[in-house]
């Protein structure tokens, strides 16, 4: 198919509009299921990359230095197994649009990278994720559902859109875990602008760093109203020098940019540190609730910056209930108070600004209080069955910093300033 043909799928062939088009109802499946003996579906899908059987296809879809764009449209791919990169889908030097889609059941075994695909690209180069389906991948190295790697530093921008990831797997076998290359259940990436918005990741995991994103090197990730429930970084060395089983929910390495902002980070867990997020680089939490998070150390948060350099910013944020099973930093640990700076909050265990201040959560900018922050329904153990929104009269209800805010939206897409003031929390 030549670049710049828009591929759509979903038709019963009684259509007269291509807008007609319903690929959840008239499943279109490019499958690697080559000997057909893998586990699947009624619609032969392989849903998950432990029922592969046998010899599957190397490669399912394909693509190398190729002008134009290529669109994917309603389309499953699944059963894909190799050694190497992108079972599923391997795009180097090539622009791709996926959308509506689902790349479930693939697996890069060994060192494998982006199980479900792997995305190579320069600034002559774009991909697109909107409206689709990373589910039970698995790369033997990094990105079970995602890899996104950039060549040199002239490298592509990515976006990924309403788009869910779930149960995807990057696990290697070295115990020894490097975070700049290894981890991100879900996704990883080096790219230069990384835009995720409207994404969902559930249940994925990594035994290196960051159970659902790995962003590495020197690029700008930028995440917003997004939820991360239930993922997981899991440790196999315990080695003090290594950073595996870090970063629950997403783990940043290098010199790069990172803001999260109206999102949800909920019931993650990390065996070493940060269970909600492990951030070395300095980033910006802008209206972000994470809640019900666990690890080692800094159940919510763990920041490690670069000291007097970097610091990791908390505003707008709700941060409570999370829990260090080692008993350091429940909330915020940071490497060193002054790495972390917090307004307009509500931090457990802060007493709230002021004189009374806790600063080994970081250094208090005004406006932080420590209150129970009053969500709609809370169900123990089960973040995916709890709505975390604020209930009427919460305390942290127009107790916000509009200056601080950069996106528009809250998590359920409302304006997030409104009446000239702005909540606490996603």
């Amino acid at each position: 198919m030549p670049g710049g043909t828009p591929g759509r799928n979903g038709f019963s062939g009684a259509e007269t509009s291509r807008d007609q088009a319903d690929p959840s109802k008239y499943v279109t499946v490019l499958s690697g299921d080559i000997d057909r003996n893998d586990t699947t579906n009624g619609k032969g899908v392989t849903t998950s990359y432990a029922g592969i059987v046998g010899s599957n296809a190397h490669l399912i879809v394909t693509c190398a230095s190729q002008p134009g764009l290529f669109v994917f449209d309603g389309v499953v791919i699944s059963g894909g197994s190799n050694a190497g990169k992108g079972a599923g889908m391997r795009f180097e030097f090539c622009s791709l649009a996926l959308r509506r889609s689902a790349v479930v059941g693939n697996r890069t075994q060994l060192l494998g990278q982006g199980g479900g695909l792997y995305f190579k690209g320069d600034s002559g180069q774009s991909l697109a994720i909107a409206n689709a389906t990373f589910g039970s991948n698995f790369a033997g190295l990094s990105g079970g559902g995602v890899y996104i790697e950039r060549p040199s530093k002239s490298a592509p921008s990515a976006t990924v859109k309403d788009t869910l990831f779930e149960d995807n797997h990057a696990e290697e076998s070295n115990p020894n875990c490097m975070p700049e290359i290894s981890g991100g259940g879900a996704l990883h990436t080096t790219v230069n602008i990384m835009d995720v918005e409207g994404a969902t990741f559930r249940n994925n995991q990594t035994n290196c760093a960051g159970g659902a994103i790995l962003q590495t090197f020197s690029g700008i990730l930028r995440i917003r109203n997004s939820v991360f429930i239930g993922n997981r970084s899991v440790s196999v060395s315990y080695n003090p020098s290594n950073d595996d089983g870090s970063g629950g929910a997403i783990y940043t390495w290098g010199h790069g940019t990172l803001v999260v902002e109206s999102s949800l980070v909920a019931g993650n867990h990390a065996d070493r540190d940060g269970g909600g997020i492990s951030d070395v680089i300095g980033g910006k939490l802008i209206g972000v609730t994470l809640v019900g998070n666990t690890a080692r150390q800094g159940g919510g948060v763990f920041a490690i910056p670069n000291t007097g350099l970097t610091t990791t910013k908390v505003s707008n944020s709700i941060v409570t209930d999370n829990f260090a099973v080692g008993g350091s930093g429940d909330n915020i640990k940071p490497n060193n108070p002054i790495d972390v700076v917090i307004s307009h909050s509500v931090v457990q265990g802060s007493n709230g600004s002021g004189a009374g201040w806790n600063s080994a959560l970081g250094v208090d900018l005004g406006g932080n209080i420590d209150v129970v922050p009053g969500f709609q329904n809370v169900v123990p153990g089960d973040p995916a069955a709890s709505n975390y929104r604020l209930q009427l009269g919460s305390p942290a209800i127009d107790a916000g910093d509009t200056a601080a805010v950069t996106y528009p939206y809250d998590l359920d897409g409302k304006p997030r300033v409104f009446n000239s003031v702005v909540d606490i929390g996603a």
